[in-house]
């Protein structure tokens, strides 16, 4: 998580627009994962998953990155069965 929060911090500023969102995307992923793994699951960890899974989204399909974006709305509904 750390690394890809440090990810973020570099890619904005460079304007690396589909980077950037995909980075958001894998953010999204690990916190599913997170979810998915046992233990306890945290409400603000469900909201911080869609977040970062919503704010790649729109670039993802913008770009056209097509895998990319299913791969994100599969989490994001994902999301909902946990």
């Amino acid at each position: 998580e750390e690394h890809y929060n440090a990810a973020v911090g570099m890619l904005k500023p460079l304007n690396q627009t589909s980077e950037l969102a995909r980075t958001y995307a894998r953010l999204g992923a690990l916190y599913l994962a997170k979810l998915r793994a046992p233990g306890p699951k945290l409400p603000s960890d469900v909201a911080t998953a869609r977040e970062y899974l919503s704010k790649a989204l729109p670039t993802l399909r913008d770009k056209r990155m097509t895998a990319d974006v299913k791969e994100a709305e599969a989490n994001l509904r994902a999301l909902d069965a946990v």
